[in-house]
């Protein structure tokens, strides 16, 4: 493997680690929407950096953000006859 190579793959990986680090951060504040708006910024301006892991991810946030809005919803008010 040339060094060029190697350099490109630990300046992927840096990125990779720095995304993560950022989105895990805004998920633990609890701002979810924004935690998936950096993983879909990081995939649309880096689509060949650790692309599976990222898809992953947003899918597995999406999943989360569906589920948490699905328990949160009010319920639906008694049908009056």
């Amino acid at each position: 493997m040339g060094r060029r190579l190697r350099l490109q793959l630990r300046a992927g990986k840096a990125l990779y680690d720095k995304v993560c680090r950022e989105a895990g951060r805004a998920f633990t504040e609890g701002r979810l929407d924004a935690a998936l708006a950096i993983y879909k910024d990081f995939a649309k301006e880096n689509p060949d950096v650790h692309a599976d892991q990222i898809r992953v991810r947003m899918s597995a946030l999406e999943e989360y953000i569906a589920g948490r809005a699905s328990r949160q919803a009010p319920p639906a008010p008694p049908a009056s006859s």
